[in-house]
């Protein structure tokens, strides 16, 4: 019987030290918005989006893991999207916080009317200081009023889908069927 509680327990320990070596994603949201950037132009006919140098954009909203970079500054790479192409990372905070950054590696939607509004939809790594490398998604939304362009872009981490959930279940499974082979 002792020999049984022993193994039981050492299991049980083994589980919790999985438990506590696992990944720690990314959560919550960021929103990036223009930030006194001139620059800024879209290319309509090239596909192309460009910012000025320097700091050109800052953190509105910061949620989860990405809660101490509100009102963070923050830098965005030029980018062409239609096909893809892109600076890595297309966008980094640059103070303000904890360092964070995108790399978009897809664009998975596009709306655009040309001259006035530009949707664009992606994945791609979200990676934060202290996190373990993410898969996000990211939006991107710019509007012209006038002569100005303004921009918002938006990033969310991509849930894993349950499978910390299932490996748990599958690992309580083992252990009653383990306890049980060990009784006989």
């Amino acid at each position: 019987m002792k020999i049984i509680a022993r193994i039981e327990l050492a299991a049980l320990a083994s589980l919790f030290a999985i438990g506590s070596a696992s990944a720690v994603p990314v959560t919550g949201e960021i929103n990036i918005i223009s930030f006194n950037d001139p620059s800024f132009a879209i290319n309509f006919a090239t596909n192309t989006v460009s910012f000025g140098a320097g700091n050109n954009a800052k953190v509105t909203l910061a949620t989860g893991s990405y809660a101490g970079l509100l009102n963070a500054t923050a830098h965005y790479n030029n980018f062409t999207y239609d096909p893809l192409s892109v600076t890595d990372p297309l966008w980094a905070t640059t103070s303000g916080g904890p360092a964070a950054q995108f790399s978009l590696t897809g664009i998975s939607g596009i709306t655009e009317n040309s001259g006035l509004n530009l949707q664009l939809k992606g994945w791609g790594v979200i990676k934060v200081v202290g996190f373990d490398d993410t898969p996000g998604t990211w939006n991107f939304t710019v509007n012209k009023l006038e002569t100005s362009f303004s921009w918002s872009s938006i990033n969310r981490p991509v849930p894993d889908g349950g499978s910390s959930v299932a490996l748990l279940g599958a690992s309580l499974l083992v252990l009653g069927g383990a306890r049980r082979f060990l009784k006989k």
